[in-house]
């Protein structure tokens, strides 16, 4: 990885935190996310219930799928 991506993964990871913060993520929370990607909600120490809508790319970036994301295309 290079230190661009580094740099850019270290900084999304702060925001995602502080979202989560400010909004009082926990496991029980639901959330819609429209035109997102899972990689964004793995930055994240507590897993909220997420749905993904309209992302036909998110489908094949799951691989063995993870049972707190939902995907709607």
């Amino acid at each position: 990885m290079s230190w661009l991506g580094a740099l850019s993964g270290h900084f999304r990871r702060r925001r995602m935190q502080r979202f989560a913060r400010e909004l009082g993520i926990t496991a029980a929370t639901s959330v819609l996310d429209i035109g997102g990607t899972p990689e964004c909600w793995d930055l994240l120490p507590v897993r909220p219930r997420v749905t993904l809508l309209n992302t036909p790319r998110a489908k094949d970036d799951l691989g063995g799928g993870q049972p707190w994301l939902e995907l709607m295309g």
